[in-house]
């Protein structure tokens, strides 16, 4: 696998895409040493290790980024097992993603994770990855070479210069964040105009009529968790009692803590996320991540509304 080190990118390259997030300098010098890059404007001191370049000062977080990045550090080695229910949603992803051409184009990645985004993309794209988990960013980048660079960077402080990037995913991001309004004006500002905003796996917000509400509800008397669920849930237990070091059920209940306390928002109406007069919004549509009996009788008596999750595709004005 290839490495990725500030000096295998070119520095007018780098000099380009990337800027101070906190004074917003669109210059930032290379140190001699080629481990650190400096802002000229303010002084702060980024370190750049291993492919990945430190943006954050972890002291000035919100709570909530704090536990995130906590938790997920501690995640990350198990991440992919643990959330099982994603590889459900990869099949759909990839026939989503079949519908573009980003041959040799920039791809930013926001709160990438072990890399979803990138082990579905089957297109011969550039990614840039962000997250505000170095564990996380590792991972990811021990399982990809296409990465030209790894930011651990906040997604309301997003480190890249103005209309950069030719299309940004999110996967299961928007709801960890405090203030998703400002990671997508953020969003807004760094990609470029015809660029692609891929959203997906978002929690979508449950009422939607009297009868939807009646029904589900009635239905999910009739059909409860299927014994895989279950299962599923007992191997989820096992795999937080090696992360917090406890036996599984006082581990499971840890775990159900960090969930709830990194969940910022409950849910949202894609229809209000992104305003007409900067996208042009290309599908919305709501899905279940489980193939359930349940699921498929949803999605038949209600085929516009069902889903539990949505996504977004949308194209920049």
């Amino acid at each position: 696998m290839e490495k990725r080190v500030v000096d295998e990118i070119t520095k007018k390259e780098l000099m380009n895409m990337v800027r101070c997030p906190y004074c917003e300098d669109s210059i930032l010098a290379v140190s001699s040493k080629e481990s650190f890059l400096d802002c000229r404007q303010c002084e702060r001191r980024f370190t750049s290790k291993d492919g990945i370049i430190d943006f954050i000062e972890d002291k000035d977080l919100k709570e909530v980024k704090s536990v995130n990045i906590k938790y997920h550090d501690m995640e990350a080695e198990y991440y992919d097992n643990i959330h099982m229910h994603m590889q459900a949603d990869s099949k759909l992803y990839q026939g989503l993603v079949e519908r573009f051409d980003f041959g040799g184009k920039t791809v930013l990645d926001i709160g990438t994770g072990t890399g979803f985004v990138l082990d579905n993309f089957h297109k011969d794209a550039r990614f840039i990855i962000l997250d505000i988990s170095a564990n996380m960013l590792k991972r990811n980048l021990k399982k990809h070479n296409n990465v030209i660079l790894g930011l651990r960077a906040d997604s309301e402080q997003i480190p890249l210069m103005n209309s950069s990037v030719d299309m940004i995913t999110l996967s299961s991001v928007l709801h960890h964040l405090p203030d998703p309004a400002k990671a997508l004006d953020e969003i807004y500002r760094v990609l470029k105009p015809k660029g692609i905003l891929f959203i997906f796996h978002e929690p979508a917000e449950s009422p939607r009529g009297m009868i939807y509400r009646v029904v589900r509800k009635a239905l999910r008397i009739f059909f409860p968790k299927y014994k895989k669920d279950v299962k599923r849930e007992e191997k989820i237990k096992d795999y937080a009692g090696k992360i917090f070091g406890v036996e599984k059920d006082e581990a499971s209940k840890k775990m159900e803590e960090y969930n709830r306390k990194t969940t910022a928002q409950e849910s949202f109406d894609p229809k209000k996320l992104l305003p007409v007069e900067k996208y042009l919004i290309k599908e919305t549509k709501y899905y279940y991540t489980s193939d359930t009996f349940f699921c498929r009788l949803m999605l038949f008596i209600f085929p516009k509304k069902s889903g539990d999750q949505f996504y977004i595709i949308a194209e920049k004005k």
